[in-house]
């Protein structure tokens, strides 16, 4: 959330795109209802063999925390095996989403871009 307001964008505009534009696109469930979807859009035709990772979520995943973590990782991985590298910002003040992408094996440039006001660190990740 913290992103989508700091770049003045409409969560549901924001999702929608995603969901259009990704390959693959997950989604997320808890019972019968989607918690979080995420995704990777090509954007190979700018920069050869990149996707921009994303994830927007729900309060509701903290149902599912464990269960979360154990399989993030592997999702992080198929998503690797199609795009070298994966990369996206995050703000820098969104301390959770850092630590979680820390833990998913991504590694951060050192200097925040801004947007507006708003300061984002850049994330990749890349493997062979």
């Amino acid at each position: 959330r913290t992103e989508l307001i700091a770049g003045n964008v409409d969560p549901i505009s924001s999702l929608w795109q995603g969901y259009r534009k990704s390959s693959p696109c997950r989604s997320i469930m808890y019972g019968n209802y989607p918690i979080a979807i995420f995704g990777a859009v090509d954007i190979s035709d700018m920069v050869p063999d990149t996707g921009v990772v994303w994830l927007l979520g729900s309060n509701e995943i903290k149902h599912i925390a464990i269960p979360f973590l154990r399989h993030c990782q592997k999702w992080v991985d198929d998503l690797n095996k199609r795009f070298k590298p994966i990369t996206n910002m995050v703000h820098a003040e969104n301390d959770l989403h850092i630590q979680w992408l820390e833990w998913c094996g991504f590694q951060f440039e050192t200097n925040p871009h801004y947007i507006g006001d708003n300061a984002f660190y850049r994330f990749q990740r890349t493997i062979n």
